[in-house]
């Protein structure tokens, strides 16, 4: 389904930036145990994300909501800075 995608775009573009779980979910100042649900990982209760989460996802991330949620937009290959032309 289209949230089991988001849980994996979450991880994707938090590796992408060189978080781990624990230096993400403190800079969201959420616990690591959020992080872990959204990210769907391992057996405990897997969240929906709220919008205001997705949206502090996003910007810590460097990527659009759009893309946490649909894929389409700005994900993590595009977040490094354009080169210098």
């Amino acid at each position: 389904g289209l949230m089991a995608d988001t849980h994996t775009r979450i991880r994707e573009a938090r590796k992408a930036r060189g978080h781990t779980q624990e230096s993400l979910a403190r800079a969201l100042d959420v616990s690591t145990r959020t992080v872990v649900r959204m990210e769907h990982d391992g057996g405990d209760t897997p969240s929906e994300p709220s919008v205001a989460m997705l949206r502090c996802v996003a910007r810590e991330l460097a990527v659009s909501e759009a893309w946490l949620l649909t894929g389409e937009g700005r994900g993590p290959a595009e977040a490094a800075p354009p080169n210098a032309a």
